[in-house]
């Protein structure tokens, strides 16, 4: 089989193909013709240059595979997708590591070579399980897999030593899926039959979840410490040469000697779920617009009429306001038609036992803390109108999943965050189904449905069935 043809070798390329292949005597003058006649005849010259051949063939062969290994943004975005969906369905928790260059050094064509490098050395150095990625010429992704925060900062402290020795400059981000808070699960780390081996100084304890090792106390008892715990007791740094399975770098002490792990500050750790939103289409913005500037003028002077009933009625502000969690838990206010009286919040802990709806949700259908008005505006809906100014103003959208207080937040489980991926709306599946008459975990999974499959024509067509659950006024309470 025919060596891989690699171009990364530039212009040595053809002259190895040459040789490979055995091509260029017909083209060669008499006195190399006669030179080469006389290597052919010889055994030691055969051998030496058969050894050559199989040493470039295996230099070719490893750049082909370091190169394949690196993933690129579409397959990068897959495997990520992947691992949260794995990640969901359990209590495992995963970390990304995302280095990019530093904005004044962009461009430069030697950088990007040696970005390239690194994320080679990468693939080389970590699990099998742990993936890199080429987000594009000035950013490289690792995935680290079942991995916790603390086995994250060991890798981004091998990151650090490679990147000085091949002169980069990186922003360094550790992501942690859900969250830096969440507490781990602390099991005992599972050996993984695919860590790569020792490479460049490296140690590696063999770890593959990256969780925290045991350690033993004076008295010879073994515990494993939490997060918090371990950030407390040790600053964030390296214990033992060790941390979370991912090995640390060995490097040169002040006074020359290598040997000594050299200490690393915790890198900067964000929350990965609100990153992983999803854009609002043109399409839908353009419609949220042009709908909600048309609505809110057609409609000012019913506005003005339910001010002036609402003012009659009880005393208190016309509007309600309140912190809604937007796309990626982003915190807008939010606007309604006062429904209740005045200090309705304060009120509720003492109906907390009345609650009607499962899950994080408060409703009660004969709720005494509505007016008389309010109870007219909630038979029609009309206590939403003003969230067409939401709309407007891009804080939600006319179709999305209802905008939930970070209350309700606070209590979801890890699969019915993503339903915060995208923009909340006025209107979803949910309203137009029976609204409050449907259990909580039924209406995630309606919320869910409409983040995986939104279109235009699936708006359009929930907007006309808003029309008649409004006017049915099933589920309103």
């Amino acid at each position: 089989m025919p060596p891989p043809q690699i171009t990364s070798i530039g212009p040595l390329a053809p002259a190895l193909d040459r040789i490979a292949s055995g091509l260029g005597s017909e083209h060669a003058r008499p006195d190399q013709r006669e030179t080469r006649r006389f290597h052919e005849g010889n055994p030691l010259l055969l051998a030496g240059r058969k050894r050559e051949m199989e040493r470039t063939s295996r230099s070719r062969a490893a750049l082909s595979d370091s190169a394949e290994n690196i993933l690129s943004a579409r397959q990068f975005e897959y495997f990520l997708e992947r691992e949260r969906s794995l990640a969901d369905r359990g209590t495992r928790r995963f970390t990304l590591l995302v280095l990019r260059r530093q904005a004044s050094e962009r461009g430069d064509r030697r950088g990007r070579v040696a970005l390239t490098e690194l994320a080679q050395q990468a693939c080389k150095r970590l699990r099998s399980t742990d993936l890199v990625g080429r987000l594009d010429a000035d950013r490289v992704e690792i995935l680290l897999t079942d991995t916790e925060p603390a086995g994250a900062q060991a890798v981004a402290a091998w990151v650090h030593q490679v990147e000085g020795r091949l002169g980069l400059d990186l922003e360094q981000t550790i992501y942690v899926y859900p969250s830096v808070a969440e507490q781990s699960t602390n099991r005992e780390p599972d050996l993984d039959p695919h860590e790569r081996g020792p490479d460049e100084g490296m140690r590696s304890n063999g770890h593959g979840n990256g969780r925290l090792t045991r350690h033993s106390d004076a008295a010879g008892n073994t515990h494993v410490p939490s997060l918090p715990e371990y950030r407390v007791a040790t600053n964030g740094k390296a214990v033992a040469g060790h941390l979370n399975g991912h090995a640390l770098p060995r490097a040169l002490d002040t006074s020359g000697r290598t040997g000594r792990v050299v200490s690393h500050p915790l890198w900067k750790m964000e929350d990965l779920w609100p990153v992983l939103g999803v854009p609002t289409p043109l399409w839908k913005r353009s419609l949220d617009i042009l709908l909600s500037a048309l609505a809110l003028l057609l409609l000012f002077p019913l506005f003005a009429l339910i001010a002036l009933a609402i003012r009659l009625d009880s005393p208190g502000p016309v509007i309600f306001k309140h912190l809604r969690a937007g796309r990626g838990a982003r915190p807008f206010v939010f606007y309604k038609f006062r429904s209740m009286i005045a200090d309705a919040e304060e009120e509720r802990a003492a109906l907390a036992a009345q609650n009607e709806q499962d899950g994080p949700i408060f409703k009660i259908r004969e709720d005494p803390r509505i007016t008389r008005v309010g109870r007219w505006l909630r038979r029609w809906s009309m206590d939403e109108l003003p969230q067409l100014w939401n709309v407007l103003k891009g804080d939600i959208s006319l179709v999305g999943p209802r905008s939930p207080t970070f209350d309700e937040v606070c209590k979801y489980e890890r699969w019915q965050l993503r339903r915060l991926s995208v923009t909340g709306g006025i209107t979803c599946i949910w309203q137009v189904s029976g609204r409050s008459l449907i259990p909580f975990q039924e209406w995630m999974r309606l919320d869910m449905r409409y983040v995986a499959s939104r279109n235009l024509w699936l708006d359009l067509r929930l907007l006309v069935q808003t029309v008649s659950a409004v006017l049915s006024g099933r589920g309103a309470c």
